[in-house]
């Protein structure tokens, strides 16, 4: 599968909560942390949200309807 990135979330916190929404309608997303080093517990840095690239327009358009402020990388 080739993954695409969608966006990049402010903290882990709501990369979760958008890959959540995207997971309940359907589509399948991964998060990877921005940074360069590994640490346990959640992230407050930037969090990459990828999707398939089959999947990147419908689920940019789910996510741009359901929350307000979301922008994708192409935006």
């Amino acid at each position: 599968m080739n993954w695409k990135l969608l966006s990049t979330a402010p903290n882990q916190i709501t990369a979760e909560s958008w890959r959540e929404l995207l997971k309940v309608n359907g589509f399948n997303s991964k998060i990877i942390d921005s940074t360069n080093y590994v640490y346990i517990g959640i992230s407050n840095s930037p969090v990459r949200l990828f999707v398939s690239e089959n999947d990147y327009l419908p689920a940019k358009k789910l996510l741009s309807e359901m929350l307000l402020d979301f922008k994708s990388t192409s935006d």
